[in-house]
């Protein structure tokens, strides 16, 4: 999987606006792989909140094999 993320802070320093994708490609050394490949783009905001990361937001599939709407929330912590 290949991933890039976009992030801007808001005025408030305790939440960030990201921009992802990601791309599913089953295997590099097929030439064909590139365009079978699976594209979902996300909003998501991110905070940070006493050593607890949460990340959440929504995705869009762009191809026609990727799902069409894809929600996650991720919750992290530090150690």
């Amino acid at each position: 999987m290949i991933a890039q993320r976009i992030e801007k802070n808001q005025k408030n320093k305790n939440w960030r606006k990201l921009n992802e994708i990601y791309n599913e490609v089953e295997s590099v050394t097929d030439p064909q792989a590139l365009s079978k490949n699976c594209k979902t783009y996300y909003a998501m905001l991110d905070q940070e909140m006493g050593g607890i990361d949460i990340n959440a937001g929504g995705g869009r599939g762009l191809m026609q094999i990727a799902d069409r709407w894809v929600l996650k929330i991720i919750i992290g912590t530090h150690f």
